[in-house]
């Protein structure tokens, strides 16, 4: 009697463990439904490899770039430049200086890319900011390597 009375309450112990594990794993799937994605990365669209690509053919990532004709930055902006994004806004909201910030710069190439060229063009674009014959083919092989870069760098973040 005793071996059934044994038998028994081992089993009813069995099945509240195993009760118990079935409400535990409810509630590590009920965590882990709630626990947040990964962020997916967006590929970068043409037109900011191109951006990247003029950045790394005029100044080769230096914020602090000068160059001979008083071209200054990530993106040499110019005088000219400038005078045009200040044409195209309205207001003169940009300095020359103000090439020297990486945001800045960028914002007076966007400025002046989305009044000359709204679709983005990348042809248009090149020639918009430098218009020499040899600029489009180094920008172009620049931008093969930001794609490579851009590739290894998703590839090494997984």
């Amino acid at each position: 009697m005793n071996k059934k009375i044994t038998l028994y309450v081992l089993s009813v112990v069995a099945v509240l463990m195993l009760l118990s594990l079935g409400l535990l794993l409810g509630r590590l799937s009920a965590i882990r439904d709630f626990a947040p994605e990964p962020p997916t990365e967006e590929a970068l669209s043409d037109f900011e490899v191109l951006q990247l690509a003029i950045i790394v053919t005029e100044s080769n990532l230096d914020p602090y770039a000068k160059g001979r004709n008083d071209d200054l930055g990530l993106m040499q902006i110019t005088p000219v430049y400038v005078e045009e994004a200040n044409r195209i806004l309205g207001e003169e909201r940009y300095s020359h200086a103000d090439a020297l910030d990486p945001d800045l710069s960028l914002g007076m190439f966007r400025v002046v890319q989305d009044f000359h060229n709204p679709t983005h063009d990348i042809s248009k674009a090149i020639r918009l900011h430098n218009g020499a014959p040899w600029y489009a083919a180094k920008v172009r092989k620049n931008m093969e390597k930001v794609r490579l870069y851009e590739r290894l760098r998703k590839t090494i973040h997984q």
